[in-house]
Parts: C-alpha cells; structure tokens; sequence
C-alpha cells in the first residue's frame, strides 16, 4: 500500500485527487495527511517522513520549501504545479540528487501522446511549416502560456533540433507589419468560463492545415495520471524524472 500525503489538498486538484483515491485506489493506496502553506517546515518534514510520496498541486511560491522538506523526509515528490520560476527549478533538482522527483505540467496521457504526434508531425512537414498552438482555460488561470502549451513548445523545438526560445515568435506590440519568419511557433491564450483545459496544435502547410486538439473535460484525467505516477516513482532511485519516463516502460 502506498502512503501518500498532498500538498494542495483543498485545491480543486486537490479535491479530485482525494475523491479518486477513495473511487479507484482505495486498494493501492492511502493519504496519510496533507498541507497546505509551508508555515511550519519541521511539520511537513515531519509528515514527508511518514509517506512514500508527496503529490503537489499547490503554488510556485510552495516549490522551494515542500522540494526540500521531501528531500530532508526521504520521500518521493510529484508536482504538477505550473510556473515555477529558476528558483524553484533549480529546488527540485537539487532534491532530486536525494530523491526520485516528477515534475510535469500536465498529467494527462492524452496530452504525452499529442506531445509524441506533433513532433513526429513537425519532422514529416519539415521545418518551414508555420505552428500555432492555442490553449483556452478557466478564468481564474493565471499563468499564460498554460506549463502544457510550453510543454508541447518545447516537444516541437526539440523536434526540429531547436530550442523553444529560438522556434518561438512571441506577439509584439504595436502591431508588426512585417511578415512571420518560415517555422516559427506562435502561442494564443483564451481565459473564461469554466474551461478545464483545451490545446489545439495547427501545420499551416501550402495548401492544406493539419489540426491536433486535446480535449480535458474533467480533472479526474490530472488527478489519475498523478496517482499512476506516484505508484510508478517510489521504487525509482533519485533522480528528475517526466511521465515519458513511465510512458515508456509501456512502450510508448
């Protein structure tokens, strides 16, 4: 049985994390506590102490402290908290030389597939295709592009043997006249309503688009893939994995 506490918990992830543990991992695994502001660092050190495995969904401003409680408790950490700054990373990897730790932002396996399809699409279109990806979220989503339209930016670069900072072409304003530059990767970004998580990846190719979407439609598919995740990392060694680690012990 795998022991788990959550760092987040009466956040909406938080919330569908709790509920799936009871619906579909009641068998495999057990929350053993949770927190929510690291006010008290000897408490959640405490806690980490007593878990396989912290899963985080809290804020960026939570990753430096919660990285090193569970490097100093000896257990696992899966995050998926997006916009973490260079602070933050460089946190998780140096807990990550203590502990196996599993940063994403977005535990969707429809997500890693489309991550696989577009880079496969990028390499077969060649590289002066024009990208677009728009990403459309719930109003009260703060960062912009979503960790997942960055995520899928970042396959593509790679893809092309490029990186994101160079393939991107970030929007300029007043309004350029100038034309856009062959192969670049542009990013738009919808707020409103209660939207889970939309991201649709465009080829604009001569005379024909190809279109990839990913659809969530409930945050059930974040919490399960986090959980998937937690039960995979414990028996790893320390160390900075990504869900394609999991994936492809499934072949993918």
């Amino acid at each position: 049985m795998l022991r788990l506490a959550l760092s987040g918990g009466s956040g909406r992830m938080g919330k569908a994390i709790q509920d799936l543990i009871k619906e579909e991992f009641s068998e495999t695994i057990v929350l053993i506590g949770s927190v929510e502001r690291l006010v008290q660092a000897t408490e959640v050190t405490a806690l980490c102490s007593q878990v396989d495995v912290m899963v985080d969904f809290s804020a960026p401003s939570q990753i430096s402290p919660l990285a090193a409680a569970c490097a100093e408790g000896g257990c696992a950490l899966v995050t998926g908290t997006t916009g973490i700054d260079t602070e933050g990373q460089q946190a998780l990897l140096a807990a990550s030389q203590k502990i196996p730790i599993l940063h994403e932002p977005n535990f969707s396996l429809g997500i890693q597939i489309v991550a696989h399809l577009i880079a496969q699409a990028a390499i077969l279109l060649g590289e002066t295709v024009d990208i677009e990806i728009l990403e459309k979220h719930h109003r009260y989503k703060a960062d912009a592009p979503s960790g997942t339209a960055l995520f899928l930016g970042e396959a593509l670069a790679r893809a092309t043997n490029t990186s994101l900072q160079e393939k991107a072409e970030w929007p300029r304003l007043p309004y350029r006249e100038d034309p856009r530059a062959p192969g670049t990767l542009r990013f738009s970004c919808q707020r409103g309503g209660t939207v889970v998580g939309t991201h649709r990846i465009d080829f604009f190719a001569p005379d024909e688009v190809l279109t990839i979407e990913h659809q969530a439609q409930d945050r059930r598919i974040f919490a399960r893939g986090a959980l998937q995740a937690a039960l995979w990392i414990r028996a790893r060694p320390p160390k900075a994995y990504k869900l394609a680690d999991m994936l492809a012990d499934r072949g993918l």
